[in-house]
């Protein structure tokens, strides 16, 4: 198990480096995994790799129910950390809103309210409101996550619920506010963010002529 979770975190760190560098990586360590019978780690892997791939493209459908494939939901109960972050990871890449909440639901029903997962559950709930233009929720979604990320010491998803702000200050025509917010998020995400959150970050700075 120890020799599998070092692997798995020399795959992570690649992604972190270059987009798609993890892929085989994961997807080894996963069949390891699934030999071995270790469920939990072939469950964390397989969400990885799975939420990696489609990602960065345009998303899945029932992407849950495909990481959960063939697994034995009696054994998933006694892992609740690990089946969170398998709901977490498959609803930032569903197209399916009702999906997505579903998902959702899942990771916060799993989780304390200010745990990593749980935080990165809520960023996607913003996403999913701010992209149905239900703006003003979005906002207040956005702050009540920045100041908990904060209280929570969750740099990397309080850059996100920066980015979120500056997202939506930028639908509603609040140019100021959206320089404030999208500094601020390029300031915390730049260090503790993921390439592609920080890639979405860059794209809304250069939009708003942010050096």
């Amino acid at each position: 198990k120890e020799r599998l979770a070092v692997m798995w975190s020399e795959a992570r760190i690649l992604g972190l480096l270059r987009l798609f560098a993890d892929y085989e990586r994961l997807l080894a360590v996963e069949e390891l995994a699934a030999k071995r019978g270790y469920v939990r780690t072939l469950l964390l892997v397989r969400a990885d790799r799975i939420s990696s791939e489609l990602i960065t493209g345009a998303g899945g459908e029932r992407v849950l129910e495909r990481i959960l494939d063939s697994l034995d939901t009696g054994n998933l109960r006694s892992m609740p950390g690990a089946l969170a972050f398998a709901a977490c990871a498959a609803a930032e890449c569903e197209r399916d809103p009702a999906a997505a909440v579903a998902a959702l639901d899942v990771v916060e029903r799993w989780q304390p309210p200010r745990s990593a997962l749980a935080l990165l559950a809520r960023s996607t709930r913003i996403g999913s409101a701010r992209r149905a233009g239900r703006h003003d929720e979005a906002r207040l979604m956005a702050h009540a996550l920045r100041n908990d990320a904060e209280a929570a010491g969750n740099d990397r998803v309080r850059g996100s619920a920066e980015r979120h702000l500056a997202s939506i200050a930028i639908a509603q025509r609040r140019s100021a506010d959206a320089k404030r917010h999208a500094c601020a998020a390029l300031s915390l995400l730049e260090r503790y963010g993921t390439p592609i959150g920080l890639a979405v970050t860059r794209q809304i700075a250069r939009r708003l002529a942010i050096d």
